[in-house]
């Protein structure tokens, strides 16, 4: 039998204290073994959907699912969560969106090309940066979210991270020699980063390590992609309310003065 998750796992208090102090934080236990297995077979129908489609998928080091939710709607319950919206409710703002999401397995594949470049290779944040694109800007204007649906080990390429980075007023030298430290978790966990903090993707292994990162930000924030757009108008309105702010759709700024002067759906309404 499957033991159910509790929400008390999901303390509050001290995961904002954790990003405060760390730069992030990991909630153990919050998905079941059994919702991880299911989705590794789905994700696994999904890259090979696409595979086939030509579509990308990353490449043979680095597999990258963009918007898996697009061929199987049940995995939606990754982007919006009731937990991570509520804290993202307090560490952005009550109108946050979603920047991108997608499911990443840093595995050898030796069947899939090497020449599709992916993200997250070499040291970076994901924040934003001013002044010659050199500072960021502080507090942070995004956080991710990893959801881990196999260990993350140092086998198996678990993303790097520099501690306390998240405190740097500069941004990093993509390939210097930082002194490091691992997301290391298990099958199930869930790690809560400040996107300020220089971190990268590990190095490839013949060992899979599927995980879903999605990256959650101020409205004002622009998306990865016109989610409003991959859905057709019913699906769009069949969407809860969360969803629909998730998908940027009370961000959406008017077509000019004449109908609204405000981008907000809820400013508008006033």
């Amino acid at each position: 039998m499957i033991k159910k998750i509790s929400k008390k796992l999901f303390n509050f208090n001290k995961i904002l204290k954790d990003l405060e102090n760390k730069g992030f934080s990991r909630i153990k236990n919050y998905k079941s073994e059994e919702k991880c297995l299911k989705t590794i077979k789905v994700l696994e129908t999904i890259l090979s959907l696409r595979i086939k489609k030509s579509e990308f998928v990353g490449n043979s080091n680095n597999q990258v699912l963009y918007n898996y939710f697009i061929e199987f709607p049940d995995l939606l319950d990754f982007v919006y969560d009731e937990n991570i919206f509520k804290l993202m409710s307090k560490v952005l703002d009550e109108d946050h969106v979603l920047t991108s999401t997608s499911a990443r397995n840093k595995r050898i594949l030796k069947t899939l090309e090497k020449s599709s470049g992916t993200s997250g290779i070499g040291w970076h944040t994901d924040t934003r940066y001013v002044f010659q694109n050199k500072v960021p800007v502080k507090p942070s204007l995004s956080y991710i979210v990893i959801f881990l649906l196999e260990d993350f080990t140092k086998e198996n390429a678990a993303t790097q991270f520099v501690p306390y980075s998240h405190k740097f007023n500069f941004r990093p030298e993509r390939n210097k020699a930082y002194e490091t430290d691992f997301f290391i978790g298990k099958k199930g966990d869930i790690f809560i980063l400040d996107t300020s903090l220089f971190h990268k993707a590990g190095v490839s292994s013949i060992k899979s390590r599927w995980a879903i990162f999605s990256m959650y930000s101020s409205w004002f924030i622009k998306p990865y992609f016109q989610f409003d757009k991959m859905f057709k108008k019913k699906e769009l309105e069949s969407l809860n309310p969360e969803l629909k702010q998730l998908f940027h759709c009370n961000s959406i700024p008017p077509k000019n003065h004449r109908k609204n002067r405000a981008t907000l759906k809820r400013v508008q309404n006033k």
